[in-house]
């Protein structure tokens, strides 16, 4: 079966553009040839979508290379990401890369989550996920190359210090490491269990297992096996989501790794682990729906509470530097997604108690990616106009830096407020919407009190888990409110204007625009996403009955005949 094409092509532009591009001397040339790249790309997907009918998505959902709507929106979100980057850095003074550096391994970023984001089969959705990776950690190492750098950071109003970030980097690398073991590990017991590494396969062997029907026994191994793999999958996989801010490392000191950088590594890691858990959760492990919802919760938890303990600790100290409050608020940014995840696992575990159930209203994977565009584009345009605001030799890196900026640069200062408060919910931004329509989509999530029933109330779990949110939610408006403060109520301590270049302003005043615009107006595109539901089930949901006592091994001949 062929390759997907439109990350395929940006695939090879990468390649060739990390191999032959120290032969072009106009970075001009090289911008070209990826925007080429990513205007083809896009055109490729934009038609495979329109020209999908119900009928082709059902075929593919049986293919290897898924090209279902949850897909093509997981696709067309990196691709809009990778634009923005890309964007943003033309012209851009390179901080330790040649241009066509940054665009090769930006166009093996974007691949790698549209390839995770389409992956049907485990194998597939491991090396993506890889992929996505080597990216990170390339870029990464780019800027931090000691032979690019200069040994000590350049006289500033704030500290004089010998560059530091190396040996951090090296640390925290070995946390990407550890959480791809554990998804590997994962994969190779469920392999085990279900014969298998498609994910129909798997979605079919472990429903029927659970309910092994006439003549059918259930042992215990098969059921401990399982959710020991899907713990180790959904741990690995959920801190790439929650935890990432933890293995990038943020601008802290001069010359050190831009935020260019950071938002690149990020963003499409938090993507990339965000729409491989929704597919998993939504289709795959759909029989351990309870104790999926357990274990999101216990991370979604660990990853507010961190967060909440930044923003709560750093307000207490009156905390300077912008580190801080940048990794507070992209880890807050990840639990909401995990709720999201919750949510969306919640209403195909019981299709009839969804939201989707009533006649035109959104799914809860719709809602998901709704919120989810929300807050990838606020958080992208942080990224962006904190880039614009850098200074001739160094990226600002302490919270008085911005000190008066309304005065100096009113219109960088009102898109910086505007993306600050859409990442908290702030009405009437998009933000709100995406917060409002999470929050009411996890009161819906029910819990299961009888085989086949569902409870009448909510989730406690998840309950408690959105008071969590909520309240951490509010620790971060205080930040956004002393990000206000400084910016508006303050004189600037100095006149230098910002020196990042245009292209990261526009590209940032663009992502401002569209949280204002969708905001006012969130209809129309909740109408888009209204039939972005998940796949149909292979087979009818019937509570896990064997659980308790073990599983069983699903045979061909009981596959329904449309998955054979």
């Amino acid at each position: 079966m062929p390759l997907p094409f439109p990350p395929t092509i940006l695939l090879a532009v990468g390649g060739l553009l990390l191999v032959g591009g120290r032969g072009l001397r106009e970075a001009r040339w090289i911008a070209g040839l990826w925007f080429a790249a990513w205007l083809f790309a896009a055109y490729s997907l934009a038609m495979s979508g329109l020209a999908m009918d119900d009928a082709t998505v059902r075929v593919a959902e049986r293919s290897v290379w898924m090209a279902d709507r949850l897909a093509i929106s997981g696709e067309w979100l990196a691709l809009t990401l990778g634009l923005l980057f890309g964007v943003g850095s033309i012209g851009m003074t390179s901080r330790g890369g040649a241009a066509h550096e940054r665009f090769g391994f930006l166009s093996f970023l974007i691949a790698g989550v549209m390839l995770v984001v389409s992956a049907n089969d485990a194998i597939t959705l491991l090396l993506s996920l890889e992929i996505v990776q080597f990216a990170a950690v390339a870029l990464r190492r780019l800027e931090l190359d000691p032979h690019r750098l200069t040994n000590t950071v350049n006289n500033s109003d704030h500290c004089n210090a010998p560059q530091t970030n190396l040996p951090r980097d090296d640390a925290l690398q070995w946390l990407g490491i550890a959480a791809s073991i554990c998804v590997w590990l994962g994969f190779a017991l469920m392999a085990g269990l279900t014969a298998s590494t498609q994910f129909g396969d798997m979605s079919i062997v472990l429903t029927q297992a659970y309910n092994p029907g006439l003549g059918r026994i259930a042992i215990g191994t098969g059921s401990k096996l399982g959710l020991l793999a899907i713990g180790l999958v959904v741990a690995g996989i959920g801190s790439r989501i929650g935890l990432v801010p933890w293995r990038a490392i943020l601008a802290e000191n001069v010359r050190g790794v831009g935020y260019w950088t950071s938002g690149c590594i990020v963003l499409n890691s938090q993507l990339a682990g965000l729409f491989a858990l929704a597919r998993l959760c939504g289709t795959v492990w759909i029989g351990f729906a309870a104790e999926l919802v357990v274990l999101l919760i216990v991370l979604s938890v660990a990853t507010l509470f961190v967060a909440g303990s930044l923003c709560a600790r750093g307000l207490a100290k009156g905390e300077g530097t912008l580190r801080r409050w940048l990794i507070a608020l992209t880890m807050l940014h990840g639990a909401w997604l995990l709720i999201g995840v919750i949510a969306a696992t919640g209403d195909l575990a019981a299709p009839e108690t969804s939201l989707s159930a009533a006649t035109g209203q959104p799914g809860a994977l719709s809602l998901l990616i709704f919120s989810t565009s929300a807050s990838l584009l606020g958080l992208a345009g942080l990224f962006l106009l904190l880039d614009h605001l850098a200074r001739a030799d160094r990226d600002i890196e302490f919270l008085d830096e911005l000190l008066g900026l309304g005065q100096l640069a009113p219109v960088t200062a009102t898109g910086l407020m505007i993306v600050l408060a859409s990442l908290i919910g702030h009405p009437p931004l998009w933000g709100c919407w995406g917060h409002c329509l999470l929050l009411m989509s996890g009161f819906n999530t029910r819990a299961s009190v009888a085989p086949g029933t569902a409870s009448v109330a909510p989730h406690q779990g998840v309950i408690a888990l959105l008071i969590v949110a909520t309240l951490s939610s509010l620790l971060a408006a205080a930040v956004v409110i002393q990000f206000a403060r400084v910016m508006f109520l303050e004189d600037p301590i100095s006149r230098t204007p910002p020196q990042g270049g245009k292209a990261s302003l526009l590209a940032g005043l663009g992502v401002a625009l569209a949280l204002v615009t969708v905001g006012l107006f969130p209809a129309r595109m909740l109408v888009v996403l209204i039939h972005t539901n998940h796949p149909q089930r292979s087979v009818p949901h019937v509570a896990p009955a064997g659980k308790s006592t073990g599983s069983a091994t699903a045979s061909h001949e009981d596959r329904p005949a449309h998955a054979r």
